[in-house]
């Protein structure tokens, strides 16, 4: 009897399955994420191919994610982090790190969920000496709501005659004035705390830093969102009555719930597939813009599409693996996540 015994619980351990542990919102904790392109010719995309890590506390509120990147002959590590209460980036090149790079962000400590920090802005700063020893510095402004994400990229010069000099030269950039900036322009966009928190004064044209380096707006972008049953999609142009249309929707979802604490939309959303800053805060849950499903189309009309994302799950309902197909680029890439889970 004894023997039977036995022989049935080794059956069951043998087929038990360890449990998904979640986190105080009852989302799913994924450890890793790995992602392969395959390109319209059937060639490995290396430099669009990732891995994704994440760290937890205690708790299971989120402490890191890094990102592995290869740009040949280069390998790439990025991490960002919140310890002691801030955030932390950090580049490695080869293992080393990046000297000339930094990054900062701000976050809105006033959440009712102070365990999980929604970030508001990023300043990614960097330099270069152009061939005559002068340098040049550039900077990128992430601004995020709810609503919108919104990136500006400046120009800094060492001197403010060089700058003067340099608008001289391009009228286009010295004709700007508050009339051709209306209130809708997506400078206006950023509050102006945002910018004096990370150390750059007011102003139109340009905006001094706090090390008194002058930087100029080079260019900007914005994405708008709007929410349809607590799923975001693109915002229309017009008005909000186009909704009427489903084509001015652009990102569809499926009946699926994402029950992980990872944003899905925005993994795929890079504004820089194959660069080393890609803001990996966008795939997490301190990005402020969140959906409650998984997507299923963008781009839609007819049985042509931009993208489409198939979904496969495990017996216990967790999310193994994601195959989108990507037309982005004019042909089809094909896109693998595959998808581990922190265990219980």
């Amino acid at each position: 009897m004894k023997q039977v015994l036995f022989f049935v619980l080794v059956v069951l351990c043998s087929f038990s399955v360890e449990a998904v542990r979640v986190n105080s919102n009852g989302k799913k904790l994924v450890k890793h994420i790995k992602e392969e392109w395959v390109d319209w010719n059937g060639d490995r995309a290396y430099n669009l191919c990732h891995e994704y890590n994440f760290t937890y506390d205690t708790e299971g509120n989120l402490k890191s994610v890094s990102k592995s990147s290869e740009d040949k002959p280069h390998k790439y590590l990025e991490k960002l982090e919140f310890v002691d209460n801030n955030f932390k980036f950090t580049v490695l090149q080869d293992g080393k790190p990046i000297k000339n790079h930094n990054c900062e962000y701000i976050w809105d400590k006033s959440s009712k969920k102070p365990n999980i920090p929604k970030i508001k802005g990023c300043l990614i700063k960097s330099h270069e000496k152009d061939e005559d020893g002068l340098n040049h510095y550039f900077a990128s402004f992430q601004y995020y709501t709810q609503t919108y994400a919104l990136r500006m990229e400046c120009i800094g010069y060492d001197t403010f005659n060089e700058w003067t000099d340099y608008i001289k030269d391009d009228q286009y950039y010295s004709m700007w004035s508050a009339t051709d900036m209306n209130p809708h322009n997506h400078l206006y966009l950023i509050p102006k705390e945002v910018f004096n928190k990370f150390g750059f004064k007011d102003g139109m044209h340009f905006y001094m830093s706090s090390d008194s380096i002058m930087y100029m707006v080079d260019n900007y972008e914005m994405k708008e969102f709007a929410y349809m049953n607590g799923n975001a999609v693109d915002r229309p142009r017009g008005e909000l009555s186009e909704y009427k249309d489903p084509c001015k929707y652009k990102i569809e979802y499926t009946s699926y719930d994402n029950d992980t604490n990872i944003n899905f939309l925005h993994l795929s959303h890079s504004l820089l597939l194959n660069s080393f800053y890609s803001n990996i805060e966008c795939i997490t849950e301190w990005f402020p813009i969140q959906s409650k499903k998984l997507p299923s189309y963008e781009e839609r009309w007819g049985n042509s599409f931009s993208k489409k994302w198939d979904y496969k799950f495990d017996e216990d309902g967790n999310l193994v693996e994601i195959t989108m197909i990507d037309r982005t680029y004019g042909g089809k890439c094909t896109v693998t996540y595959t998808i581990t889970y922190v265990s219980d």
